[in-house]
């Protein structure tokens, strides 16, 4: 079953088709400028069952006739029977297009690219390889200009080069996805945060989206960070007037969830005579 890393990668293809052509062209392919790109339906009927690509990207010309058909392929792990799915991929999609083909295997980790370039044997004499995009052919952030710098390809950049993401790259990163705003947005902003963690947090805390944080995660999160924050300090306040506190009163504190009453014992805590008259009120 997909991963949900790799459902988001995908959709990244969905939301933006030129995604693929950009790549494309990255890849050494000579994609004319006039060509129109737009997704297309990803399931292909053959004789033996039908199957499904994860996406696929028809350019056409002016007179809206395919000229390449590109059938877009993410690939995490290694699997030794998808390169012979790939084939029937190229095969159906070009019967069902008349058109040439290509299959575009993104492959972010680079041990999964270099297995999947390896040409699969065809018959006696033949072979077949995909297009294959891994981190060397995945343009970092910083070589990526103003006009490519699109959420979509930015989220790819930085799983392509993950070790190399710096602070910089991060908040470059959500900066676009503010840019893109919306549902979209968080998603790709929640995919982020499974793979930098708390790199990705400290890089991004000044940016908000519409007056709140990216996702529901950084929501989730700005929140509690603002919760555990301010009951600290009530305890910080209540330990500097040397007034004790037993583990169930500590407990009380730090279990607040409600902002205005932690505003309060913030301010109660100065003037107090025990813990419990700060509780009590």
């Amino acid at each position: 079953m997909p991963s949900s890393k790799h459902a988001i990668l995908v959709d990244l293809f969905r939301a933006r088709p030129s995604l693929a052509t950009a790549l494309l062209r990255r890849g050494g392919l000579r994609i004319p400028r006039s060509l129109t790109a737009e997704i297309s339906e990803s399931t292909f009927p053959v004789s033996m069952a039908d199957t499904h690509a994860d996406a696929v990207v028809v350019l056409r010309g002016a007179d809206t006739k395919p000229r390449l058909v590109v059938v877009i392929e993410i690939q995490l792990a290694l699997d030794r029977d998808k390169p012979r799915r790939w084939l029937t991929y190229h095969v159906a999609a070009e019967q069902r297009h008349v058109c040439e083909a290509v299959v575009l295997v993104v492959a972010p980790d680079a041990r999964v690219a270099h297995w999947a370039r390896k040409a699969h044997p065809v018959g006696p004499r033949g072979s077949f390889a995909p297009l294959v995009l891994g981190p060397d052919e995945v343009p970092r952030m910083a070589d990526l200009t103003e006009a490519e710098r699109s959420a979509e390809l930015t989220v790819l950049s930085l799983l392509a080069h993950r070790r190399h993401a710096d602070r910089i790259a991060l908040h470059a990163a959500a900066t676009a996805l503010v840019a893109e705003g919306g549902d979209r947005a968080s998603l790709y902003f929640d995919l982020l945060h499974a793979t930098f963690g708390q790199a990705l947090t400290r890089a991004v805390e000044d940016l908000m989206l519409n007056g709140e944080p990216l996702s529901d995660w950084a929501k989730a999160h700005y929140r509690q960070g603002k919760v555990e924050g301010k009951a600290e300090s009530v305890l910080a306040i209540l330990s500097a007037r040397g007034l004790a506190f037993s583990p169930e009163e500590q407990r009380a504190i730090l279990a607040s969830t409600d902002l205005e009453r932690l505003d309060r014992w913030i301010a109660r805590a100065l003037a107090v005579g025990t813990v419990a008259d700060l509780l009590a009120t």
